[in-house]
């Protein structure tokens, strides 16, 4: 029963990925209240702390588990094996440990813990780069965007690692508003555009310029943020309108 049991649980990619992402989400967030308890002192401050465990703990597990299932299925391309998600998840799973037990005793570990994320992270984008070029498709607009949204995550990723290294807090925040706007948003907005429609049975014809402008609009935003010029929120607002409309056209 336990061999069954273990079998199933393993058996798509989902299954695994999005259980380390449920329980990186109420470790994670136990370890932070007990921080502000001074149960445990962070080696890292806890804005960054709080970033880093959401964005690539947390949501890189969720997005990961949805998309290693269906990517190959929005590309009309074979089930990926088991050895290539399961590689992935040890990486993943192993980079998570390290940075719970990192968080609150050596920045050593936190560097260890992401280097293990951004391998798994590379890995990904490198298994969807080849069904990418493997799909029989022409239209792989959203593909593309996704793959670019997991590029942006690997960027974040590394300037992180950056930020740990030289406590550098212009890099670190560099990190954090690429993790959010150009990864976590771009990433779940190039799935939404394909999937919303979809369960909503709504026939409409993919926006091509959506994307392309949101990220320039974001990009402008983190690039204003950067240099602590007080309007990268207008372009925040622009987008917000641009988005609203785009969903309203989705019914």
């Amino acid at each position: 029963m336990q061999k069954n049991t273990k079998n199933y649980f393993l058996s798509q990619p989902h299954q695994p990925f999005f259980v380390l992402g449920v329980v990186s989400a109420v470790l994670f967030m136990l370890l932070f209240m007990l921080s502000y308890k001074a149960v445990f002192t962070l080696v890292i401050s806890s804005n960054i702390f709080h970033a880093y465990s959401l964005i690539f703990p947390v949501f890189t597990s969720v997005f990961l588990g949805f998309l290693l299932t269906t990517f190959p299925r929005f590309s009309q391309t074979p089930a990926l094996e088991k050895s290539i998600y399961l590689s992935t998840f040890v990486l993943l799973a192993t980079g998570v440990v390290f940075f719970l037990i990192g968080s609150f005793s050596a920045v050593s570990l936190l560097l260890l813990a992401a280097l293990l994320i951004l391998a798994a992270q590379s890995y990904t984008l490198y298994v969807f780069y080849l069904i990418y070029k493997g799909s029989p498709l022409a239209e792989l607009h959203d593909q593309k965007w996704i793959m670019i949204g997991f590029g942006a995550g690997i960027v974040s990723n590394f300037l992180f690692m950056l930020g740990f290294i030289t406590e550098n807090s212009v890099i670190l925040s560099l990190a954090k508003l690429i993790g959010i706007y150009l990864y976590l948003t771009i990433t779940a907005f190039s799935v939404a555009q394909r999937m919303v429609p979809f369960f909503s049975h709504v026939i409409i014809e993919t926006n091509k310029k959506l994307l392309p402008t949101l990220f320039a609009l974001f990009s402008l935003m983190i690039v204003f943020e950067i240099f602590d010029m007080k309007i990268g929120f207008i372009f925040l607002i622009i987008a917000g309108i641009i988005t609203f409309k785009e969903l309203l056209s989705w019914k």
